[in-house]
């Protein structure tokens, strides 16, 4: 599942989780007497106006002040329906009917687009949203139905910041099934810096949000252990559990899978712990191709480095927000990304190889030496056959997902000589 955007994905960091409000729960999204009386308030953003004769800003600040005095009347609603402030518990979140893999999705931003996984898929992120329907109706026809590809600048701007308050609802819906004395703290994480920080204040100070939260924490990180309550709540929809990301032991494996699969597994593992300073000459998205010696049989996977900002209140100056530190790297089984960055090609007796290679990584010498060694170069004879086979591959894995892959993004640093590394 993959979103191309032309402005960047609104996230606090380049991987975050998203789960839904049971719509049998649900009491808003059952009463539309309540949604036809805040019809007014949900107003958005109309694609077919000319926006190069319009003045931005000031429309933005009008959906602002309807946004706000949506959630205001949401907030009232729910008290009325909850007097003795119990909360949302774990019953609210949608289990997908037991089936339904698309109840809990990843998204991944790369750049100027994004990629959607079914599942939670990598460790546990910055933030998280929780959709419930009208606030899933208005990104489905704000990204979708009314996003103009070919529209001017004003129009892609306006949508850009409007969608800023749809984040921030989304990461209230979250921050609602947290502990109430824990909601400020959390959210300073993802919003940090003096201007961040009273920007979000004076947008979105928490609003509905009076009432603590049904679920008994047991435990100081209530983020992470309500995404685990999440992933027991959801059971089969939830999907296969992730052991590359997410190993709560050393040496976990999936054991329906075969002897091969583990082994890759098991040595790619340890490429997840990589953090910060370490990986920052690491592609942004890189397809491995796992040779087993039986071609039907081959191992496909995606690595992804997660970018890590103080904020995103602020579509500019993304470099200048940036925790290196706080970057992430995770591996997804198949194929996560539209545009890979590089391909590497790694025989499964040398894969244990590869990683401790991989491990030493700390500079672009020493990515070179590595990528010089398995990567595929764009030069190299068999490049097209190599991108033909991630292609063949993604087709035979996803038949109703699968696309072309996009090479313009594709880098040349394996292609660059010893000469340019030399300071």
């Amino acid at each position: 599942m993959r979103l191309c955007l032309l402005y960047p994905v609104t996230g606090s960091n380049d991987q975050f989780f998203i789960a839904f409000f049971d719509p049998e729960k649900d009491t808003i999204s059952n009463d539309t007497a309540f949604i036809a009386s805040m019809s007014d308030y949900l107003d958005l953003p109309a694609s077919g106006e000319d926006k190069l004769n319009i003045e931005v800003l000031p429309v933005v600040v009008d959906y602002q002040s309807k946004q706000e005095k949506y959630l205001d009347a949401k907030g009232k609603y729910l008290a009325k329906l909850d007097p003795a402030k119990k909360g949302n518990d774990i019953t609210y979140i949608w289990n997908g009917a037991g089936h339904n893999r698309n109840a809990l999705l990843t998204i991944f931003r790369h750049f100027d687009s994004a990629s959607v996984a079914k599942g939670f898929v990598g460790d546990t992120p910055k933030t998280g949203w929780v959709i419930d329907y009208p606030l899933l109706e208005r990104i489905h026809y704000l990204l979708v139905v009314d996003f103009n590809v070919f529209g001017n600048v004003g129009h892609q701007l306006e949508t850009r910041l409007y969608m800023d308050l749809l984040r921030m609802e989304g990461e209230n819906n979250f921050l609602s099934f947290l502990p109430k004395d824990k909601r400020v703290e959390i959210r300073a994480e993802w919003y940090k810096g003096a201007r961040a920080e009273h920007k979000i204040h004076l947008e979105d100070p928490l609003r509905g949000l009076k009432w603590d939260t049904g679920i008994v924490y047991r435990t100081n990180d209530p983020k992470k252990e309500f995404f685990e309550q999440i992933l027991v709540h959801a059971g089969p929809a939830a999907g296969p559990k992730d052991y590359l990301n997410r190993c709560p032991e050393k040496n976990c494996v999936d054991k329906n899978t075969g002897p091969l699969e583990q082994r890759a597994d098991l040595a790619l593992q340890k490429v997840t712990g990589l953090r910060g300073p370490e990986i920052q000459v690491v592609q942004d998205l890189a397809f491995i191709h796992v040779v087993t010696g039986n071609k039907d049989k081959d191992l496909a996977y995606t690595v992804i480095r997660n970018k890590a900002l103080s904020n995103n209140s602020f579509m500019f100056e993304e470099e200048r927000r940036r925790i290196v530190k706080d970057d992430t790297l995770t591996i997804v089984k198949g194929y996560t990304g539209s545009y890979p960055n590089s391909f590497v090609r790694v025989q499964i007796d040398d894969i244990e190889e590869f990683v401790e290679s991989f491990l030493t990584i700390r500079d672009q010498l020493s990515y070179y030496n590595v990528a010089r060694k398995y990567a595929v170069r764009r030069t190299s004879p068999n490049f097209w056959e190599e991108a033909d086979w991630h292609y063949q591959k993604y087709l035979k894995d996803e038949p109703v997902e699968a696309g072309l892959f996009d090479m313009y993004r594709f880098n040349r640093i394996a292609e660059k000589s010893d000469a340019h590394f030399k300071w």
